[in-house]
C-alpha cells in the first residue's frame, strides 16, 4: 500500500512538473500545482517581499488575481467572477496558528469587492487547512452555527492560495468579523465618542486570551482568575467610553456571580444558550477563554448578545463531560456559573431542542464540506504532508458526522439531567426512559396521560394499564409535559 502511494505521488509530481511558467520553475511548489478544482487566489507582494509579520503597520502592498474553474459554483451557491490586478494589503494574523508552518493571513482590499463567492467587502481572512481539526470544526462549526444561531455567522469559501508564485495549499477564505450592512448589521458607535446617549450602544468586543494593552482592559472575574476584554468597535476610546465599558463588564460579571437571574437584564439568554451549545457540540475549550465575541446594538431593549461565532477549534473526540469539567489548559469564563442559573437552563433546554430536531442535517453538512474539497485535499497533502491530514477525506467527513451525532445524544441526556427533564414527577406511577413511558405492574389502576407542548396544547394522549408501555417516538423531537389526573406534571425531552 505504501509503495502504491509513493508511485501515485511520484506520478503526479511528474505531471505537475510538465506544466509551468518561467517564474515558477525554480520553486519547489509552483502555483500551477493547484488542483484547479477551487478558485485560485494568486497574490504578488510588492518586490516579492515575504510576509513575515502580523503587525498592522507591517502589512505589505500586493496585487491579486483570482482564477475560477470552468462552470464553478461556490460552496455558498454563487457563480464567482475571475478577477485581475486587485489591489490589497496583506499581513499575518492569528495567535497559535501563526506559529505553524501553514500561516494564516489577513487581507484588506483597496475597494469593496465580491470575492470567490463571498459578498462584497474589504476585509477577509485566509485561514489555513493546517490539519484535520481545522477544516472539520472550524468551517463545519460555522456552518452548524448558521443553522440556528439567529445572528450573522461568517461565511466561508474554500480556495487555493499562491503567494509570489509559490503554492501554499488550500485555505478557507472567511468573512472577517466586522460591523457592516452585509455582516454584523448593527449600529456602529464612532471612535472617541463623548455623547452619553450614544456610548451605551454599537459595541463589538471579545473576551480574549491574547490581550493587547492598547485595545483591551482586564477585570477580576473571581479570585485567582481575571477576565480580559478587547474592544474592536469602537477601536479608539474616549475617557467616557472606556469608563462606561469597564463599568459595564464589572456589572455583568457581578450579576452572573450573584447567583440569581439578574444577568438576563444585561445579556440576552437565547444567544448565551446557543453559543454554549455550539462550543460544547464541537468540544471547543478555547471558545470560553478567547474568541468569545459579544455585541450590543442600539434600541430600548438593548442587551449584550453572544456572537458572532469565530475560531471554533474543536476536537473529534466523543463527549463524556461538559468542557469545563475536563478542561485543564484554558480558563472557562462565565459559563460554569451560568449553568447554575435557572434562566440559562430553561433557555438551554429550549434552544437545544430546536437544534436536536434538526440533528440529521449536521452529518450532511460535514460530508458536503469534505466532498466539496475532495480534489484540493490531495494537493494540500502533497504540499504540506501533515500527518493529521488523512488522504481519505470523504471518510473523514462521515466519521466526524458520526462523532457529532453521538455528541448530540450525549448532550440530549446531559441537558435532560441538568434541567430536571425526564425527572420522576409522576413517579412512582410512571417510569420514563427516553421516549418510552411505562406504568409499573404494581400500579393499582390504569391512568390516562396527556402529552402537552410548552404552550399547553395537547400533542398526544394515551391510556396505560399496569405493566403497559407507550412509546413517543412519533412526536417531533423537543420539550413536552406529561400530565395525568391527580399527579404532578413532568417535563421530558425527546
Amino acid at each position: 500500500m505504501k509503495r502504491a502511494l509513493i508511485i501515485i505521488i511520484s506520478a503526479l509530481t511528474v505531471v505537475f512538473s510538465s506544466f509551468g511558467q518561467a517564474e515558477s520553475d525554480t520553486l519547489k511548489y509552483p502555483e500551477y500545482m493547484a488542483s484547479q478544482s477551487l478558485p485560485l487566489l494568486s497574490i504578488r507582494t510588492e518586490g516579492l517581499q515575504p510576509i513575515l509579520s502580523k503587525q498592522k503597520d507591517s502589512a505589505l502592498v500586493a496585487k491579486m488575481n483570482v482564477t475560477i474553474p470552468k462552470d464553478y459554483t461556490s460552496f455558498n451557491r454563487k457563480e464567482p467572477e475571475p478577477l485581475s490586478g486587485i489591489a490589497l494589503t496583506i499581513r499575518g494574523r492569528g495567535n497559535a496558528t501563526w506559529q505553524g508552518r501553514m500561516k494564516p493571513y489577513k487581507i484588506k482590499l483597496d475597494k469593496k469587492q465580491e470575492l470567490a463567492g463571498l459578498p462584497e467587502h474589504k476585509h477577509f481572512a485566509l485561514l489555513p487547512h493546517a490539519g484535520y481539526l481545522n477544516y472539520m470544526s472550524g468551517w463545519g462549526g460555522l456552518e452548524v452555527a448558521r443553522m440556528f444561531a439567529g445572528w450573522w455567522v461568517p461565511r466561508v469559501e474554500p480556495v487555493e492560495l499562491a503567494v509570489n508564485g509559490e503554492y501554499r495549499g488550500r485555505y478557507y477564505l472567511t468573512e472577517s468579523v466586522k460591523i457592516s450592512r452585509n455582516r454584523l448589521n448593527i449600529f456602529e458607535q464612532p471612535d472617541l465618542c463623548v455623547d452619553p446617549d450614544t456610548i451605551p450602544y454599537g459595541w463589538l468586543v471579545e473576551i480574549d486570551n491574547h490581550p493587547d494593552s492598547a485595545t483591551s482592559f482586564t477585570i477580576e472575574e473571581y479570585p485567582d482568575m481575571d477576565l480580559t476584554v478587547t474592544y474592536h468597535v469602537p477601536e479608539l476610546l474616549s475617557r467616557p467610553q472606556r469608563q462606561w465599558v469597564e463599568n459595564e463588564f464589572i456589572r455583568i460579571n457581578e450579576a452572573i456571580y450573584r447567583g440569581d437571574d439578574s444577568w438576563t437584564e444585561l445579556i440576552d439568554p437565547v444567544s448565551a444558550a446557543r453559543y454554549f451549545i455550539i462550543r460544547e457540540l464541537f468540544w471547543d475549550p478555547d471558545g470560553y477563554s478567547g474568541s468569545m465575541y459579544l455585541h450590543r446594538d442600539m434600541g430600548p431593549d438593548a442587551r449584550w448578545h453572544f456572537g458572532p461565532m469565530w475560531d471554533i477549534a474543536g476536537t473529534h473526540k466523543d463527549k463524556d463531560s461538559w468542557v469545563h469539567e475536563s478542561n485543564r489548559h484554558y480558563d472557562t469564563h462565565w459559563f460554569p456559573k451560568l449553568l447554575e442559573s435557572a434562566a440559562f437552563r430553561s433557555e438551554l433546554e429550549t434552544q437545544f431542542a430546536e437544534l436536536y430536531a434538526r440533528k440529521a442535517e449536521i452529518p450532511a453538512i460535514m460530508e458536503r464540506i469534505t466532498r466539496f474539497c475532495y480534489m484540493s485535499h490531495y494537493q494540500n497533502y502533497f504540499r504540506w504532508g501533515y500527518p493529521t491530514v488523512s488522504l481519505t477525506i470523504v471518510n473523514d467527513g462521515e466519521h466526524y458526522g458520526r462523532v457529532l451525532t453521538r455528541n448530540l445524544k450525549w448532550m440530549n441526556n446531559a441537558i435532560a439531567e441538568l434541567c430536571g427533564l425526564n425527572a420522576p414527577g409522576l413517579a412512582p406511577m410512571l417510569q420514563i426512559e427516553g421516549a418510552m413511558v411505562r406504568l409499573p405492574a404494581t400500579a393499582a389502576k390504569e391512568i390516562t396521560v396527556r402529552v402537552l407542548t410548552p404552550a399547553g396544547k395537547t400533542a398526544a394522549a394515551f391510556t396505560l394499564r399496569p405493566g403497559g408501555i407507550h412509546r413517543l417516538d412519533y412526536l417531533t423531537p423537543g420539550v413536552y409535559v406529561l400530565s395525568a389526573k391527580g399527579l404532578a406534571p413532568v417535563k421530558i425531552l425527546l
